[in-house]
């Protein structure tokens, strides 16, 4: 009866420590372990007021520019930023009027050869059609299959409307 009780108890005591360690807060931890783990704690919350802090003061810099009581330094800062922003935008946009050309122009090219391969009666001009579109493919073969989706979309499309037109008319 002796040997249950002592068992229990020592069963019990292993339980409470390891319940203890699992939680993080063991009072068998070292006086180093827990001068670590506060110095930790207290790292991750000087951090955290730090972000704090960093948000508050920026959201304060926004709300003095935008109320007009910014520096004149940094007003010129900002003019001198907005100009590169414009004219980044300005030459993005450069970009993709130029890149929407030349897929207008691609997809236009495409077009002519398909009609010209509808038109053609013979295998010798298919072949010629066809070496053409193989031509224009390797130019830039990844703008070539964007512009043949497009012309595949857009003519799905144009059948679609076509076909809600005939059942409507009908």
């Amino acid at each position: 009866m002796l040997g249950i009780l002592i068992f229990s108890w020592i069963v019990s005591v292993l339980l409470v420590l390891l319940a203890e360690r699992n939680n993080g807060y063991s009072s068998s931890l070292s006086h180093d372990e827990k001068i670590k783990r506060m110095r930790e704690k207290r790292r991750k919350l000087e951090q955290e007021m730090a972000a704090r802090a960093a948000k508050r003061k920026e959201e304060h810099r926004i709300w003095m520019e935008l109320m007009g009581f910014a520096k004149e330094e940094k007003k010129k800062k900002l003019i001198k930023t907005n100009y590169n922003i414009v004219f980044f935008r300005s030459y993005i946009n450069n970009i993709l009027i130029m890149k929407r050309l030349e897929m207008k122009e691609l997809r236009a090219k495409i077009k002519s050869l398909a009609e010209r391969n509808r038109l053609a009666t013979t295998d010798e001009e298919r072949a010629t059609v066809a070496a053409e579109m193989n031509t224009l493919r390797s130019e830039n073969e990844q703008a070539f299959t964007e512009a043949l989706e497009a012309l595949i979309k857009t003519t799905a499309d144009d059948v679609q409307e076509l076909h809600c037109r005939n059942i409507k008319n009908n």
